[in-house]
């Protein structure tokens, strides 16, 4: 099996590297950890976030092309993590691997995790539509008070909601577990938005979620309404 992760914004390839063996201890993964590292300016500012949001778009045939070589690999079961604004490179690259491979080929995912995604709630939507064949599953988290994704919305997008939002509500479209992990313990000084990687309740679902365990079926997740908590 495969473990696929794409990082988000601000993050080098150093910080990637790390992230990536990090998630695969946590998660006590005893398969292959892979990571796709786009060319991030790695620093955190308003203009290091605009360089970013044109190179993740860049990126895309890069990581498809990347992400198609594993499909093509002798790896049974891949699994993919997306975090912040990675999120916008996967959902496009996947989109575009279902064009091309046709129903026929499909799913070639065993899960495609989609965490804290920093895109336009909207954009995310009709993506998801579109994507959704390439994989068994899909599963967003997100998050009410997600710090990074309350600036970006209001100081580089204009309002627009991120998809990685769940205020008033997660998004939910069907076919796709949404996961609203607002109420955990993140500790005093968190901005909420490297929780996939860092809450210890977030990392045991996820890790829970790659054995195959269905949302209804693993400890800690109440159903509400159409979502789970």
């Amino acid at each position: 099996t495969a473990l696929v992760f794409v990082h988000g914004f601000g993050v080098t390839w150093e910080d990637a590297a790390r992230r990536t063996a990090q998630m695969s201890y946590d998660l006590e993964y005893d398969g292959v950890p892979i990571f796709f590292s786009w060319p991030s300016k790695g620093q955190i500012s308003k203009r290091a976030y605009k360089y970013d949001y044109d190179l993740i778009d860049e990126s895309v045939p890069y990581l498809e092309k990347f992400l198609m070589k594993i499909v093509n690999s002798e790896a049974e079961k891949i699994f993919l993590i997306a975090h912040s604004m990675g999120n916008i490179g996967l959902v496009q690259a996947i989109t575009n691997i279902g064009k091309e491979l046709g129903h026929d080929k499909l799913p070639v995912f065993t899960e495609i995790i989609l965490t804290a995604p920093d895109m336009n709630s909207g954009t995310f939507e009709d993506f998801v539509e579109k994507f959704q064949m390439a994989g068994k599953r899909v599963t967003l988290y997100s998050n009410s008070e997600d710090v990074a994704l309350e600036f970006s919305r209001e100081h580089m997008h204009g309002g627009l909601r991120r998809a990685g939002d769940s205020k008033p509500e997660p998004i939910t479209i069907k076919g796709m577990d949404s996961i609203d992990a607002t109420n955990m313990n993140t500790g005093f000084i968190s901005i909420n938005h490297s929780y996939p990687m860092e809450n210890r309740d977030v990392i045991e679902d996820i890790s829970y979620l790659l054995r195959g365990v269905l949302a209804k079926d693993r400890f800690g997740l109440e159903p509400i309404k159409t979502y789970w908590v």
